[in-house]
């Protein structure tokens, strides 16, 4: 007979009651923009291609060689991130292959995803606006590589920590497309991207970061790296690798955008020590790659 008295879940509390609230009209609107005629840029043959050829353990560089050197631009894309400031190289890197073998896979992936994303993007908006941010996420994927590798717990993660900074913000792409008028306000606040994204947020009823998380998933990125863009403003409700991702990410954005002082840099260091292993010392190697 005890059977049948269970016991009732607890009642949820009022953070919770209010973050459930909040959770259910962030996807009402997100589900309202996706719907209004906004097509996400289709998964392309050419990524399916490399995910193939990827999945096989003993693949070989020259086969990716082969799948890459079909566009120009994904070669001079990894060519450009391999010689950048952050790998230090004593000499320029001209061949692809020798690219793909210092770069390693998982950065490999986000640069041509990048890449190929853009190319998908390139009507969504201003052809100007649009350069000006993805030049934007790339800094801040930079940023958050150089990061990761001088973390103490995120090392062996400093790939992911490219992906999320690289397509953190491709949910505006969506509202740009979704709401052109509206979003102009863009076009000469690429320095305040942020506090203009969430005037727009709150303007639109919307959440550009949760609609990046969509686009994320559709392009297959890894679980880890849609759940960080999806919640990367709720980042102190995640929890293990995922949290202190999402803590770099913030940090990385705050140092991109010179922000080293106040409230907001004050909670996200102290937080990214403990979560993410930093010393002040890794700051100062982080702001001499960014300022070359």
């Amino acid at each position: 007979m005890l059977r049948f008295f269970k016991k009732s879940p607890p009642a949820p509390s009022e953070a919770e009651r209010r973050q459930q609230e909040r959770t259910s009209r962030t996807e009402a609107v997100v589900d309202a923009v996706l719907l209004s005629g906004v097509v996400l840029p289709t998964y392309p043959a050419i990524l399916r291609e490399m995910d193939a050829l990827m999945a096989h353990e003993d693949f070989a560089v020259s086969q990716l060689a082969v799948v890459v050197a079909r566009d120009p631009s994904m070669t001079a894309a990894l060519l450009r991130v391999v010689n950048s400031p952050v790998f230090g190289l004593q000499q320029s890197v001209t061949r692809l292959s020798q690219a793909l073998s210092l770069l390693g896979v998982g950065r490999v992936q986000a640069v041509i995803r990048s890449e190929v994303l853009r190319d998908a993007l390139q009507d969504y908006g201003d052809p100007k606006l649009l350069q000006d941010m993805w030049e934007r996420f790339g800094k801040i994927g930079k940023i958050s590589a150089v990061l990761a590798s001088r973390s103490t717990y995120l090392k062996n993660l400093s790939d992911l920590a490219y992906t999320i900074g690289i397509f953190h913000g491709v949910g505006a792409f969506i509202l740009i497309k979704r709401f052109p008028k509206e979003t102009q306000v863009l076009a000469n606040a690429v320095p305040n991207f942020e506090q203009v994204m969430l005037a727009l947020n709150a303007q639109l009823k919307t959440d550009h970061a949760s609609i990046g998380g969509i686009v994320a998933k559709s392009w297959r990125l890894p679980p880890s790296v849609t759940d960080v863009i999806g919640r990367q403003r709720a980042w102190q409700q995640l929890s293990g690798p995922s949290a202190a991702l999402a803590c770099l990410l913030r940090l990385a954005i705050l140092i991109h955008d010179g922000e080293v002082v106040g409230e907001e840099w004050d909670a996200t260091w102290q937080a990214a020590q403990s979560l993410v292993g930093l010393e002040e010392a890794n700051l100062q190697e982080v702001s001499a790659i960014v300022a070359t």
